[in-house]
């Protein structure tokens, strides 16, 4: 008798440990995918049979952790699921869960906060979505916090991306996060960078295109080469304190304007090649930079503008101290928002002396106003009260 109520637990203890298991193993993806908010907001019924696993158990939060052996199509990831009979928040895509498969689009709903690539230092393909040459609708909702390494990687290789839209804001983009992103022309782009904090090197290299505008007043830190090469970048606000990277805005071919703002006592350094390109764009400065490097300035067509003329002459030097690139400053012209001058500055290669407002060539009287920046008879507001937006037309959302 005691024998066989003996086996009749072990048998009853292997069920339960294999239906924990079994529950554990195949989650039942409950809450549905809802991106944005309001009367746009999108709302999908999850992918069945996707993995998920636990992050952690006080606060009930949990990550897409597999693929489920689903390759292709549509994806939608859940908001929540329940896993061995608790419900769990999805927070996290984990890395390489997609990577290299067949997806089409992509639903990433409000709750998730990361999406992952590789903790590796080695360059990979580790992306959640990394190597998805099928994929050509994206669309991230409101939670988004991280980008992570690799994570867009040569998207729409195939097909061409369509469609890219985040309705939260991202407060950092790591390395390579669009490396190689392949996005169609005409593109529907909606991405709210009011909030990055940090853009890691490399974050667009390659053409990777994705956003058009950056427009955080609290961005920290833009990573060498982060631009590389994208040619979807338009606006670029350098706030006060951000730290700048080697060749940040080299080769950006559709780059139209870029402002840099100093804090009180700051000097801003501009590392080698930072703008080391043929484009033709707008440079603001408000406040002192100087030049760290070899070749900040390019070939292109450049027009810089200086809130102070006095800092202008303080670039020069620096430009003219021991680096490489003097001779470039002729092919710059520099306004100062001086409203009596009716031309542009030049300066003399290899040396800091004005050549007095260029009359030669027409330049717009208070040329800063063609571009919408409302500065008063004395500029005393230029660029502290700037809204980047202001220039940006239709391409700011």
């Amino acid at each position: 008798m005691k024998k066989l109520f003996l086996l009749i637990l072990a048998v009853v203890s292997m069920m339960c440990i294999f239906a924990f298991s079994s529950s554990a193993a195949v989650p039942t993806a409950m809450g549905d995918c809802i991106i944005g908010e309001g009367e746009d907001k999108i709302v999908k019924a999850p992918t069945q049979g996707l993995e998920y696993s636990v992050l952690d158990v006080v606060n009930k939060t949990a990550a897409l952790s597999g693929n489920g052996g689903i390759t292709s199509g549509e994806i939608v990831i859940a908001s929540t699921v329940e896993i061995s009979g608790e419900t769990y928040t999805v927070v996290q895509t984990n890395a390489y869960v997609f990577s290299g498969s067949s997806i089409t689009a992509i639903y990433v709903p409000n709750t998730v906060e990361r999406i992952l690539g590789s903790t590796s230092t080695r360059l990979d393909d580790s992306g959640t979505f990394a190597n998805c040459f099928m994929l050509s609708e994206v669309y991230i909702g409101t939670g988004i916090k991280e980008i992570g390494r690799f994570c867009f990687t040569s998207i729409g290789k195939t097909s061409t991306v369509s469609k890219f839209i985040v309705k939260g804001k991202p407060q950092i983009i790591k390395e390579y996060a669009f490396n190689c992103a392949n996005f169609n022309d005409n593109c529907e782009i909606e991405c709210d960078t009011s909030d990055l904090r940090t853009i890691e090197s490399n974050a667009f290299a390659n053409k990777g295109k994705a956003i058009k505008v950056i427009n955080s007043p609290v961005l920290e830190s833009i990573g060498e080469r982060a631009f590389g090469s994208s040619s979807n970048i338009e606006y670029v606000l350098v706030p006060e304190n951000c730290t700048l990277g080697k060749y940040v805005f080299n080769g950006l071919s559709n780059l139209k304007t870029v402002v840099i703002k100093c804090a009180e006592g700051e000097v801003k350094e501009l590392p080698q090649e930072t703008f080391s390109n043929d484009s033709k764009f707008d440079l603001y400065i408000d406040g002192q930079v100087i030049a760290t490097g070899n070749h900040v300035l390019g070939f292109g067509d450049m027009r810089v503008y200086f809130e102070n003329y006095e800092d202008i002459g303080v670039f020069v030097e620096s430009v003219n101290s021991g680096y490489q690139g003097s001779d470039r400053l002729s092919y710059v012209k520099f306004f100062t928002c001086n409203p009596s001058d009716d031309g542009y500055y030049k300066f003399k290669a290899n040396t800091s002396s004005v050549i007095t407002p260029d009359t030669t060539v027409t330049a717009p009287v208070h040329a800063l106003l063609n571009v919408g920046i409302v500065i008063d008879a004395t500029c005393s507001t230029f660029q502290k009260t700037y809204d980047l937006c202001e220039i940006c037309d239709s391409e700011c959302n």
